[in-house]
């Protein structure tokens, strides 16, 4: 059972009561087949109810050409989880195997309402909407899904005493949302590939190569101005090397792509750090670093959101180039028995 309730009090005089009960069942079946090979299925139930925002029948003029409100009606989202996993194990030679099926189903999912002016429009309270501005407003809408299967491979490279990971999954996620009254489906398809490629040389000698790439399909029932297909991918070598004498060297390169977000987001970069140090003091445990981060000053932070109604690409300012000088002292005070005695 859960209770919402809230009071407003400007630009007028609101209040908001609600209950809600629930019956949350929960399953959760394991059957193993030997001592390493498992299978187990669990299936819960979860609500989520909407935030102060979505319940406040106030209006955001923040940005006149996207105004939104809340709505003082909506109902807690209910959803449906299941998940099938398998898990195999090989001790003889340290080959491991992980796949999974997951679910969700949701009902009241809490999206959004548009309203697209082709004219001057005043809503509510006198707020103007003018032609071509957005109105969003949050409802409760059946039909919502998500599925995502998933596997990871992991075996030892003995030449070279490293572990390989592989991995690959599929999601898809269905949303629907409201354009001027009329349904609109968004269907987001997602494939995903990467490896991992990480030593277990020594304590003093360790590196891991990774790769990374997700291929992306959007399409939306009404809106095929917004479709599109897009690809991203990240590459990353890491490298952690110290010597008897105690220098060391943490180089730390990822190469970062995106295709197919249009002009202004399609790019390629590549982000270098860079640590060296020297150990000192008695028994290594202090040290000196000089740590360079984005050597070629190319660091970027792009992302893109789909929602219901349209698709959002964000790109952030972020910290470019420069360099941090630390000092790191290391307590170690292991005594056994003698600590006690004392």
């Amino acid at each position: 059972m859960a209770d919402l309730s809230g009071n407003q009090v400007y630009p007028r005089e609101f209040s908001v009561n609600k209950t809600f009960q629930n019956f949350l069942p929960n399953a959760d079946l394991n059957y193993k087949f030997t001592q390493t090979k498992n299978l187990r299925f669990n299936y819960r139930t979860s609500t989520n109810a909407p935030s102060i925002t979505q319940l406040q029948n106030v209006y955001d003029i923040t940005n006149p050409l996207f105004i939104s409100s809340g709505n003082p009606e909506l109902k807690q989202e209910y959803s449906n989880n299941l998940s099938l996993r398998y898990n195999s194990t090989n001790v003889a030679k340290s080959v491991n195997f992980f796949g999974g099926l997951f679910a969700t189903f949701t009902q009241n999912n809490i999206t959004n309402s548009t309203f697209i002016a082709n004219r001057d429009t005043t809503l509510a309270e006198g707020v103007l909407l003018t032609r071509g501005s957005q109105y969003s407003r949050p409802v409760n809408l059946q039909g919502y899904r998500s599925m995502r299967a998933f596997m990871n491979l992991g075996l030892p490279i003995q030449s070279i005493k490293s572990n390989l990971n592989l991995n690959g999954g599929v999601n898809y996620t269905r949303t629907p949302g409201l354009i001027n009254q009329v349904s609109n489906i968004s269907n987001n398809y997602a494939f995903n590939a990467g490896t991992v490629l990480s030593s277990n040389i020594s304590e003093n000698l360790d590196f891991s190569v990774s790769y990374n790439g997700s291929y992306n399909i959007v399409r939306y029932s009404i809106q095929p101005q917004q479709n599109s297909n897009y690809f991203s991918h990240t590459a990353r070598f890491r490298l952690n090397w110290i010597s008897r004498k105690g220098f060391t060297v943490n180089p730390d390169v990822t190469n970062t792509l995106y295709k197919g977000l249009g002009a202004g987001y399609d790019r390629s970069f590549t982000l270098v750090n860079l640590g060296v140090g020297q150990k000192i003091l008695k028994d290594q445990r202090g040290e000196i670093r000089l740590t360079i981060f984005d050597l070629l000053k190319q660091n970027n932070s792009i992302s893109r959101n789909i929602t219901a109604s349209y698709v959002e690409d964000n790109r952030t300012l972020v910290l470019s180039r420069y360099f941090m000088l630390t000092f790191t002292y290391n307590l170690r005070n292991f005594r056994g028995s003698n600590a006690s005695k004392n």
